[in-house]
């Protein structure tokens, strides 16, 4: 993701303003509050992690230069896969997501050496209007996938995202 613009429902030190706690806990309900991680500001990325039990929901935006849903997806994926296994990234299964933001695409995938896959990865990415917002909720994969990206879903319905 390149730097342009911040969302302004990210800006004022609280990125997690784009997720609402209550949205998180619908589907994780030990959920604790969530935490601005703005490291990055600077570069324009600003993250919000929402620990629940051993795991963490990440919210991820910062401003672009026109990536599309599948391209950061594409670029999350580089994260799961085996760097020296040049067939692992064609195996990831991106799926479109209708009916979140503008446009958004979701992977599900567990953690499987033999593909390739050398950790779990579950996220959607959304776009609504020049906002682009990753959320990455790994746990998600160690589960069944069909549910995964129902959740995935509810959870990029759930954004507050503007329309610019």
């Amino acid at each position: 993701m390149l730097a342009l613009a911040i969302p302004a429902e990210a800006r004022d030190d609280n990125p997690c303003a784009l997720l609402a706690l209550s949205e998180v806990r619908r589907l994780y309900p030990d959920a604790q509050a969530g935490v601005p991680d703005l490291s990055l500001a600077r570069e324009g990325v600003v993250r919000c992690t929402w620990k629940h039990g051993a795991d963490t929901l990440f919210l991820i935006t910062g401003p672009d230069a026109g990536d599309t849903p599948a391209d950061e997806a594409e670029s999350w994926s580089l994260a799961i896969v085996d760097p020296l296994r040049h067939d692992a990234a064609r195996l990831v299964r991106y799926e479109t997501v209708p009916g979140v933001g503008d446009a958004a695409v979701a992977v599900v995938e567990r953690r499987d050496p033999a593909k390739g896959f050398i950790q779990d990865g579950a996220y959607i990415a959304v776009r609504r209007g020049s906002t682009l917002v990753s959320l990455l909720a790994p746990d998600l994969a160690r589960g069944d996938r069909a549910e995964a990206l129902r959740r995935l879903a509810q959870l990029g319905k759930a954004l507050v995202m503007p329309r610019r």
